[in-house]
């Protein structure tokens, strides 16, 4: 494909040495469903409980994902960064979300 005519998130996804083994045809394949967001920090993806359709692909920085249990309240059971992506539950499960991103 011609670079001029790419999608600007082929760059993005590109960058990531997590996907570097991907040739450029599945790069595209991704950058076309994809949608490049610069969030600030403390923006709140989705919560737990949440009904969501979406899922992310991390290209900088770290999100952190945190569930409430009834002992100890809210907690951060875990961080994922540049190529990790979360919300699984949008296309593995039924979509409802099992932590707060």
């Amino acid at each position: 494909m011609n670079e001029d005519l790419r999608n600007p998130a082929f760059a993005e996804i590109r960058e990531l040495a997590d996907l570097s083994n991907l040739s450029d045809a599945a790069v595209d394949s991704l950058a076309e469903v994809a949608e490049v967001r610069d969030l600030p920090t403390g923006t709140v993806l989705f919560s737990e409980g949440d009904l969501h359709k979406w899922t992310y692909m991390v290209l900088r920085g770290t999100i952190q994902l945190d569930m409430v249990t009834a002992k100890r309240g809210r907690k951060t059971i875990f961080s994922v960064g540049a190529g990790d992506l979360l919300a699984w539950s949008s296309i593995l499960g039924d979509g409802v979300m099992t932590a707060t991103a």
